[in-house]
């Protein structure tokens, strides 16, 4: 019995730690974060941050840079685009363009990450794995991330 208990208590404290998905991205130019939102649960969530350069000290936000983290950290970037978004109908556009609209898009780059987690609509039976989008001004960053029920 204690044998699987402790491995029921092991399997949780990892689920656990894999639930909080992007919190990797909270260490990215961690100084210029100016809001975060980590709102997770067992069927779904959301990560939102928001980043500002500080001119004064740090360099402007370039694609490469954040690029590479996420491909560290285990995302793989799919595009670099917004008219590819924002001309779309797939799946991923409308999690994008419910959240952001066209607002404030002009003048950015941008990306879209497949990360390890789906986002589902069952009730259109449609998924993705891109789900997790990086909009790129020069002197400003804000990244969104959806995964698991979409309704």
């Amino acid at each position: 019995m204690k044998k699987i208990s402790l491995l029921l208590l092991l399997i949780f404290a990892i689920s656990c730690s894999k639930v909080a998905l992007g919190k990797f991205w909270t260490k990215f130019r961690q100084s210029e974060i100016i809001s975060e939102h980590l709102d997770h649960g067992p069927f779904g969530g959301t990560t939102e941050i928001n980043w500002q350069r500080n001119i004064s000290k740090e360099k402007e936000f370039k694609v490469n840079e954040i690029v590479k983290y996420g491909k560290e950290n285990g995302w793989n970037i799919n595009t670099v685009s917004s008219e590819s978004l924002l001309h779309s109908d797939d799946f991923s556009s409308q999690i994008f363009k419910e959240k952001f609209g066209n607002a404030r898009l002009k003048g950015s780059k941008i990306i879209c990450f497949e990360s390890n987690f789906l986002t589902i609509n069952e009730d259109k039976n449609i998924d993705t794995q891109e789900n997790c989008f990086v909009i790129l001004y020069p002197n400003e960053m804000i990244l969104y991330h959806r995964w698991g029920d979409y309704q």
